[in-house]
């Protein structure tokens, strides 16, 4: 058999030929493909921007069309091998190409996104996870188990969800605890369960309301007692949590809403290294391209829609303890039934500033009834302050 004859068999039998061109790490988009480009650079001139180096600095276009390509056959498929009925036309409607790699997506220069496009002998489209048209990616099954959770604990069940299973819902028979589970596999898979270490910084800020004039001390400025603890972010009302911010600025933000007004800025301190649930801590996607990173870019992809879900800002209507309540039910599992990887308990979660962006807080666990933020900080000292002007309330929260 000829090398001509070989190598059309192997082209039809995969889908796609490689255009006969050079292509520099200038001409993509993404990094994954910007360094399969660098390491198998063997000449100096691109053949679509036309830019020239002294040394080599374009490969060829062969070097990533396999990664382009099982990204494409990733997410789509030819209507008839992911098994789309056909009833006088395809119950789904096909896409072309061109939309395909732009819906991976794939960003290139546009005459080597052109090329691409010609490289692939099927021309029809659908979307197909695992190779079927009715099959859903991992981060989506996951997605919609905890919206169906979300939405269990907030309308259907407060107090008895735990081992229930309706057999209507359409969450793949995920129990609200296989939920939970979920997300603590995750973080100990991602390097999310950290310790923050002992003599971290912490603030906390209280406003003086009206002529208030409290003493600035750990029991004013600590959490409230459960009796007086109304619903938070992280804990139901009735049940206390201590809520900080890494940084002064970021306490300010979270509890003060405009000029006039003055506050104490407490600054406390961790006692021992406190075992924390980072949600800040995401790694970034990997690339689609990548495919020995697709069940690490499933788990972020999840994880990132996870966070930002239990993090949201929330308008202060009189119905936030409802939007607060799946956050609350994740915190008392990471609080009372989660263990880390060293079988203790975690003291508390940090999460991103809904507030604030690029602030960090962090809930902290109650323990001892008659000492509950003993075992893991301590007050240090407190500043008052009063902002007049709103330049003076911008200069302190940012």
């Amino acid at each position: 058999m000829g090398q001509a004859k070989r190598q059309w068999e192997e082209e039809n039998e995969r889908g796609w030929s490689a255009p006969d061109k050079l292509v520099c790490p200038d001409c993509v988009e993404d990094d994954f493909l910007k360094d399969l480009i660098r390491k198998n650079a063997s000449a100096r001139q691109c053949d679509y921007c036309g830019t020239r180096t002294r040394g080599a600095s374009a490969a060829p276009v062969a070097v990533i069309m396999p990664a382009i390509a099982s990204a494409l056959g990733y997410y789509y498929a030819e209507p008839t091998e992911a098994g789309v009925p056909y009833d006088g036309g395809w119950v789904v409607k096909p896409v072309y190409t061109v939309d395909a790699l732009m819906g991976v997506p794939f960003y290139a220069d546009d005459k080597l996104f052109e090329d691409v496009v010609n490289s692939f002998s099927n021309t029809a489209w659908v979307s197909a996870a695992e190779g079927h048209w009715m099959s859903s990616h991992r981060h989506e099954e996951w997605s919609w188990a905890w919206e169906a959770f979300a939405e269990k604990v907030k309308h259907h069940s407060r107090y008895f969800f735990m081992a229930s299973v309706d057999r209507s819902d359409d969450w793949r028979q995920h129990r609200p605890l296989d939920v939970l589970e979920l997300v603590g596999d995750m973080a100990v898979q991602l390097g999310l369960v950290t310790s923050l270490p002992e003599k971290t910084n912490l603030f906390r800020v209280r406003e003086r309301v009206g002529d208030a004039n409290w003493e600035i001390s750990d029991e004013q400025l600590g959490a409230p007692p459960n009796h007086l603890a109304n619903a938070g972010r992280m804990n139901p009302a009735g049940i206390s949590y201590l809520y900080f911010s890494k940084s002064k600025k970021g306490a300010l933000a979270e509890v003060l809403r405009g000029p006039p007004c003055r506050a104490v800025a407490a600054r406390f301190q961790t006692v021992r290294p406190l075992a924390v649930l980072d949600l800040t801590l995401l790694p970034p996607e990997p690339s689609v391209f990548d495919h020995t990173q697709r069940r690490v870019r499933e788990v972020i992809l999840f994880l990132n829609r996870f966070v930002a879900d239990i993090c949201q800002p929330v308008q202060k209507d009189g119905r936030e303890h409802i939007h607060y309540v799946p956050s609350q039910v994740v915190s008392e599992y990471f609080a009372q039934v989660f263990k880390t990887p060293d079988a203790e308990q975690l003291d508390g979660i940090m999460y991103p500033s809904a507030i604030s962006p690029g602030n960090v807080n962090l809930a902290l666990f109650p323990r001892d009834s008659r000492d509950p933020f003993g075992h893991a900080v301590q007050f240090v000292n407190g500043t008052e302050l009063s902002l007049d002007t709103w330049a003076e309330f911008s200069n302190a929260i940012s």
